[in-house]
Order: structure tokens, then sequence, then C-alpha cells
């Protein structure tokens, strides 16, 4: 069984105050992840799946660039099953792209040739049905 996706796309901002309100809209979604991804058809292919390097504050109230942090467990799961589908490491960075998203989520550095760009989609999906399905797991153990 497979699952269809609502997706959302969003150019990314080249200043603080485009990416916040981006990131408004974003968190208004309700959506369970995020993928911030840089995809271009090029006649190499590569791939690069990273995590934001986001450290959690003290107290109840976060800083615009802590609320990635609040996620990192998801973020890091959701990385490493993306990451796996390619036999790829993650990678850690401070992401610009997530700063101040409030759910899990990764970026995806994507260059593919033509013909490898349905291959590329393919894993992808596959490594999201499989980070959606092992939520639906957990909850079930839990509940059992």
């Amino acid at each position: 069984m497979t699952k269809g996706y609502r997706i959302s796309f969003y150019e990314g901002a080249d200043n603080l105050e485009g990416h916040v309100e981006n990131v408004n809209r974003i968190n208004r979604l309700n959506a369970s992840i995020l993928i911030a991804m840089d995809y271009s058809v090029s006649s190499k292919n590569r791939l690069m799946v990273a995590v934001t390097t986001a450290k959690k504050g003290k107290g109840n109230i976060r800083a615009f660039d802590e609320v990635p942090a609040v996620h990192e467990t998801e973020s890091r799961a959701l990385a490493g099953l993306v990451a796996g589908a390619f036999k790829k490491n993650v990678k850690e960075f401070p992401l610009f792209p997530l700063l101040g998203v409030d759910m899990p989520g990764i970026f995806l550095g994507v260059e593919s040739t033509p013909d490898q760009s349905t291959e590329v989609l393919d894993k992808l999906h596959d490594s999201l049905q499989k980070y959606f399905k092992r939520g639906r797991k957990d909850e079930r153990q839990r509940k059992g």
C-alpha cells in the first residue's frame, strides 16, 4: 500500500525577512515533515542529506534558531532513512532553510542526470514510506 503526499513548494529566501515569512506559512500547514531540497539536473549524480546542528536552549521559550532542535530525534530518523536509501552518510550543518521550522526537517541536495531523476524520486518516496510506517508501528507498540 502506498500513501499519497500533499506537497507544498516554497522558493528559498535569500534574506531573513523572506525566510521568516516562508517559515510562518510552513508552520501553519501542520505538515508532518519538511524537506528543504536543492534539486538540479546535471551531468553528474550527487546527493547529500543533512540535519541541522541547532541546539535546544534552556527554558520553555525557544529562540528562532532553537526551534528545529525540538525535533532533533525525528529529523535524524528521517535523515537516516533517506541517506540509507542512497547509501550515503548524514551530514550536520547549521541549515538556514530549517531555521524556525517547527517540525522534523532535513536538507536534501540532489544533482542527477535526466535519466536518473525518476530513480532518485523513487528512492526518496520509498524512504518516506518507511519513515511514516515506522511512526505507525511505534504508535501501535505503545498502545498494545
